[in-house]
């Protein structure tokens, strides 16, 4: 027998008013989710239809009662009903009564014989007794014991409300008993009687075992007997969430008509739909799909509702049911091997990449065929994590074909993917606001109307006037709650109190509260709403019902309807639940762990059952596969939960957990490492112990038959310790991997002769290599270069044997020792080396079938350091980091790994040292990003970002900003016990305490800074490697302050290495001369100002020093010259007539004939300079050379056309020597040319008088 409504299953529960709220109650909260649950999975709504508050006080009044009724069992599908004692509203007399009847007998002509019957016997004769067996039905009647038990406990207790619901009305009982004898009549047309049911639970189990029976055995047969393929089944459950949510859609027709013209081009922009939790996108989407397929049948639609079915919130099944429903839609395949519907988290990327490129064939067949596409996903932020350094949404489709529009929704607090869709792929965008009061009141009505009931007027301005219900989930939350109320004369009071709720929080409270009285049963010890909320909330991944039931000892009878009960309420990621909103779980925690104590006592009980999993589950799982992995994802979070590092450092350490979660993501399993707060030898020593403990030999037994047999148990061990070394490589953790490293070469000592010898060497020269690689890193040069040696002989030999042909791993062997011996040359700046051997690498890389791009890249990365660093080519180092990063983006697809943040840190330099700061600096954020999500913001390769951002603050004069970036930079590496000796905390320290004392004039506080950077270079016998700005400033710091030892012990440093520069030499000089003569040092021929000078003729500072602290003194006339023409011919000039002005202020005013000579020198690289003219005619009027001046102040006239100032002190020199005619000649064409300038004619005037005067007194 079929549905009214394919779509609809709706089942009448008829019953009298009063006394029947125990059974209402019991169906509602028990049985009612199960047959939502069952209907969902037919891909089917289910309806209660309850009318007992259905309808309104003024359809009462108004006379509709009866019609209401009646008319709601017409749409129905099965009728079911059920008696106490009471018969309900009935009587001739009854006016009110006799009105409702007059309004439905034109509709339900049966009506008028039957004016006697109660209105509940009326829905028994509609819906059963006029036609027996048309509609299925079950009928019960309960046994007046129950009843009259009941009314006297009302007489004991005065609760006149109880004895009047359990008593039968004045009159009534003849009219009950014919109705049962003619219900016990049709009993044969009915799916069940019962008579006599002692309890409301007993009754109900029996409706609830008959209509079951019936849905599942005859409704849904001919569903039940076809065998649905994966794809169907899954159709369903999203095709019976899009009818659901349809229904409930109140946003008006403007949204839609958006998404309709998005849609209608072919070149149409994807659309963005964004709004707060439960504001309708579900519902809009769901119109307007429905619409597109009642509308538009040429539209090929695909849609896919993120955490409303099972398996829905994975990325791959996401790709693969768009990719199949599309495909069967153009009719171009069948369903994909069944078999498939579960990916491993190790294939994730792989699985994902599969999908989308199926995904994007099948759309490309669509375009081809001249068919519109259109792609719906609801939901991204219930989509599962592809990992903790996956690009964000990398897997939606970037560039869609012709023809192929693409519809998204999420929360509007998804800031991750606005950026990405809105921002970076300009996706257009529809925002859900607040609902409107006209909307409110329309979403309530349907969402009651789903249910058979209505709300009144009064009631329903009540809701939505009410301060929250414009919140679209909050109003959701009150019509749920409201559908399972079932005590009709509380229904105002409980408006009240949910609608009062300040908060979606609040209001979840009140929903845990109802839980509590609907399933808190007294056959259960304990809360076991608390328990099972308590660990939902508490778990990291979410827990499975088995999980659940398990954990906490639920029977079925309980835990089943209250399965179903929080099912609105949970998401489902393939059979493991957690909650759809965080308000609930904030509500849980609120209710129920408001102390430390309570938290812990739960977070307890969910360790020690996890506990009890794993040490059931295999020891180890070499194949990646575990027999149960769920304790892997819990236990490490629950102990960071309660604060226990311990625990977190002993179940991390379990190998079976190591192994899993490093599979998983090894990103994510570091951080867990760090919870724990344990360095890198202690991560060692812990897995170290644990690896022992499995090398037993009791263990290797047990495990043999699990193991491959081409591999012993040992063997499969050491591959899971390489994974620890790994792990530790990656968080730089030296110390920790250097431990790992030897224990693993020490167990290969051991199985030395007993194993293959092939294999043994393979196996002990790859250990080999790791060793030398983390040797290279930590600066044990020579120690690194002898094992890669010892290492690439081998292997090389392999190739020279007679009649081997080399495999594809001894190849790739090959390549990478080759890279292992580049990068030792690449650290000690043996560019040339570096460059040959890295080409070996790529060579032999490429000669591998499916060749690891990761690998090649590394190698061009290198080479682009060599270009860098070694050449100064950053053009060339450039094409060589661009082409890496095409291949990482090749080898880690969807993927942001450290690797690309350390590429992209090398790139940013690039731009710097070329001077583009903007494009640095972007790189250089990028970068921080990448690594700081990759492995957090402790880690050492962020702080060489935070380095290289404060030299990039530095150079714009930002120090202050510099300092920070540099400070940071310096915490991470004292963070991760960086040794004082390695070169990255040495910089680290040089570049802070340069900022501090050089660019902010702090040295005082750059000196705790400074001192063990500078020790451990002396140590080193690296000063080679130092900033030598920053020593000379120290050393100038000292001297100023006289500490001179501090400052002899600098300068003698910086004089000894490569990199001393011209202000070590100074100092040298300055500090011997503070010491009497006789304990002067004597000191290289190297190490004096001469020698100096000869390599830096071009510093002034040196210059200066030298002329007038040692040429000068000692009247090294010809030196002193010889020094400062050099010096202005080094500089090429470059300071002008400035410097020998400047030059003849080093020499004393006693040293008259000296400074004119260097005013000459000057003279005659600058003929026409005012400054030096001025100066020595200045000095040759002072000694009274006046006369021999004239010629200087007639060129300094003449050069000095644009300046008045300097012509008149030329007029007044040739007037001072007597030269009157020509001083006449000077001031008369000084008062043409400069007559609009104040005062100047005065003045010319006024020499001219005075020279007149001073003429008539020679004559």
């Amino acid at each position: 027998m079929g549905l009214k409504d394919p779509r609809t299953c709706r089942i009448f529960f008829s019953s009298p008013f009063g006394g029947m709220e125990g059974e209402r109650e019991e169906l509602t909260r028990k049985y009612f989710p199960q047959l939502h649950h069952l209907c969902n999975s037919k891909g089917i709504q289910f309806v209660a239809v309850d009318m007992r508050w259905g309808i309104t006080a003024e359809a009462s009044s108004n006379a509709q009662v009866i019609k209401i009724c009646l008319r709601e069992l017409d749409r129905s599908d099965l009728f079911v009903g059920f008696f106490g004692q009471r018969y309900g509203w009935h009587g001739k007399n009854d006016e009110l009564l006799q009105k409702t009847f007059d309004e439905a007998i034109e509709k339900y002509p049966f009506l008028e014989k039957w004016r006697d019957k109660s209105v509940t016997e009326l829905e028994f004769l509609h819906g059963h007794l006029n036609a027996p067996g048309q509609m299925p039905a079950v009928i019960c009647f309960r046994d007046k014991a129950f009843d009259d038990m009941r009314r006297e406990e009302g007489i004991q207790t005065g609760n006149k409300s109880l004895v009047y619901k359990y008593s039968a009305e004045e009159g009534s009982r003849p009219l009950m008993d014919d109705l049962k004898t003619r219900v016990k009549a049709t009993e044969r047309q009915t799916l069940g009687v019962n008579m006599a049911y002692s309890t409301p639970e007993e009754g109900v189990k029996f409706m609830f075992d008959a209509i079951w029976k019936h849905l599942t055995e005859v409704t849904f047969k001919d569903m039940s007997n076809q065998q649905l393929t994966r794809r169907e089944n899954e159709l369903l459950q999203h095709t019976a969430f899009l009818k659901n949510r349809s229904g409930l859609y109140v946003g008006g027709d403007n949204y839609l008509a958006i998404l309709n013209r998005s849609s209608e081009t072919t070149e149409g922009k994807p659309v963005f739909v964004k709004g707060i939790k439960g504001s309708g996108k579900s519902a809009l989407l769901s119109t307007w799909i429905k619409a597109l397929q009642e509308n538009n049948t040429e539209i090929l639609i695909g849609y896919h509702f993120v955490g409303f079915a099972e398996g829905s919130t994975g990325i791959p099944n996401i790709l693969r049911r768009l990719h199949e429903d599309l495909g069967c839609q153009l009719g171009s395949h069948a369903d994909s091997d069944q078999t498939k519907d579960k990916f491993d988290q190790s294939d994730l990327m792989e699985t994902i990449h599969h999908w989308a490129r199926k995904l994007k064939l099948t759309l490309q067949k669509i375009s081809s065929v001249g068919k519109k596409a259109v792609i719906v996903i609801d939901g991204l932020n219930m989509v599962d994590s592809p990992g903790k350094v996956g690009k964000h949404l990398f897997w939606l489709p970037d560039s869609l074909p012709k023809g192929t529009h693409l519809v998204v929704s999420s929360v509007s607090s998804d800031e991750k993917t606005i950026r990405e869709l809105v921002e970076r792929r300009g996706f257009s965008v529809v925002e859900i606001t607040p609902l409107l009061p006209e909307d409110q009141a329309t979403f309530c009505k349907k969402s009651l109307m789903a249910s058979g009931k209505e709300l009144s007027p009064d009631q329903l301005a009540r809701v939505v006037v009410a301060q929250n219900t414009h919140n679209p989930l909050f109003l959701t939350i009150v019509m749920e709650e409201l559908c399972v109320f079932g005590y009709f004369r509380n229904l105002d009071k409980k408006i009240d109190s949910l609608i009062n709720s300040e908060s979606v929080e609040e209001l979840f409270l009140q929903y845990l509260e109802r839980l509590e009285v609907d399933y808190n049963v007294n056959e259960y010890p304990g809360n076991v709403v608390e328990k099972v909320m308590c660990s939902l909330a508490l778990s990291h991944q979410g827990l499975t019902e088995n999980e659940l039931i398990e954990m906490h000892c639920i029977p079925s009878y309980v835990w089943s309807p209250l399965h179903f009960a929080l099912g609105k309420y949970l998401v489902d990621r393939s059979g493991v639940y957690g909650f759809a909103f965080n308000e609930l779980r904030s509500a849980v925690v609120r209710k129920y762990m408001d102390s430390p104590d309570t938290k812990h006592k739960h977070c307890k009980e969910m360790i020690t059952f996890f506990q009890n999993q794993l040490k059931n589950a295999l020891n180890i799982s070499f194949s990646d596969k575990a027999q149960n992995v769920r304790p892997c994802f819990e236990l490490p979070w629950l102990y960071i939960e309660i604060g226990d590092k311990l625990g977190l450092a002993t179940v991390l350490s379990h190998l079976l957990v190591f192994n899993i979660l490093y599979s998983d993501d090894v990103y994510q399993l570091l951080e867990l490492w760090k919870q724990t707060g344990l360095n890198g030898k202690e991560i060692a020593k812990r897995c170290i112990r644990s690896f022992n403990a499995l090398l037993t030999k009791e263990y290797c037994e047990k495990m043999e038959d699990f193991l491959d047999q081409d591999m012993s148990a040992r063997m499969k061990l050491l591959d899971l310790l390489d994974k620890v070394r790994e792990l530790l490589n990656l968080a730089q953790m030296i110390e920790g991997e250097e431990m790992i490293l030897h224990r693993a070469k020490e167990l290969m000592e051991n199985l030395e002769g007993k194993m293959d010898e092939s294999e043994w060497t393979d196996k002990f020269n790859s250990i080999k290599y790791s060793l030398a690689c983390l040797y290279c890193d930590t600066e044990r040069f020579e120690e690194a270069q002898r094992l890669h040696d010892d290492v690439i002989t081998y292997r090389l030999r392999l190739f020279e044997t007679p009649g081997h042909s080399p495999s594809l791993q001894e190849i790739r062997n090959l390549a990478v020792s080759y890279h292992g011996v580049a990068a030792t040359h690449l650290c000690q700046g043996n560019w040339d080396k570096a460059e040959e051997m890295f080409y070996k690498s790529i060579e032999y890389e490429e000669k591998v079938e499916q060749n690891k791009a990761e690998k090649t890249a590394d190698c061009y990365v290198n080479l682009g350091n060599v270009y860098m660093n070694g050449r100064s080519d950053f053009v060339k180092a450039l094409e060589y980091y661009r082409k890496a990063l095409q291949m990482y983006e090749e080898a880690f697809p969807g993927q942001l790994p450290l690797t690309i943040g350390n590429l992209m840190t090398n790139m940013a330099l690039c731009h710097r040292k070329m001077n583009q700061l903007d494009e640095a600096e972007k790189l250089y954020k990028r970068s921080l990003e990448i690594k700081v999500n990759a492995v957090g913001e402790d880690h050492p390769s962020t702080a060489v970002a935070n380095l290289n951002l404060s030299t990039l603050e530095v150079i714009r004069n930002n120090f202050t900003k510099a300092e920070e970036y540099c400070r940071n930079a310096l915490r991470i590496y004292e963070v991760n016990e960086y040794p004082s000796h390695l070169k990255e905390i040495i910089m680290a320290r040089e570049n802070l305490a340069l900022n501090l004392a050089r660019h902010q004039g702090r040295q005082e506080e750059s000196l705790p800074y400074y001192w063990p950077a500078f020790n451990a270079l002396v140590e080193k016998n690296e000063m080679d490697r130092c900033l030598p700005r920053l020593h000379a400033e120290i050393a100038r710091y000292c001297l100023e302050k006289g500490r001179y030892d501090d400052a002899r012990k600098i300068t003698m440093a910086m004089l000894k290495s490569s990199v001393a520069c011209d202000r070590n030499y100074i100092h040298l000089h300055f500090l011997d001369s503070k010491l009497p003569e006789d304990q002067r040092p004597e000191h290289p021929k190297e190490y004096s100002l001469e020698h100096a000078i000869s390599i830096w003729p071009f510093s002034k500072g040196l210059v200066e020093y030298t002329a007038e602290l040692h040429m000068i003194p000692r009247d090294d006339k010809e030196g002193f010259l010889r020094m400062i023409e050099n010096y202005h011919t080094s500089t090429e000039g470059t300071e002008g007539d400035e410097f020998f002005k400047q030059a003849a202020g080093w020499c004393g005013p006693e040293k008259r004939d000296l400074i004119m000579e260097v005013l000459h020198m000057g003279l005659k690289y600058f003929p026409s300079s005012k400054i030096l003219l001025c100066n020595v005619i200045l000095y040759m009027r002072e000694d009274n050379q006046v006369c021999d001046a004239v010629p200087f102040a007639e060129r300094l006239y003449e050069s000095s056309m644009d300046e008045c100032r300097f012509q008149m002190f030329a007029s007044e020199t040739v007037a001072m020597a007597a030269r009157f005619d020509l001083a006449r000649k000077f001031l008369s064409e000084i008062k043409v040319r400069w007559s609009n300038e104040d005062g100047i004619s005065e003045k010319v005037e006024n020499v001219l008088k005075v020279l007149d005067s001073a003429e008539a007194e020679t004559k």
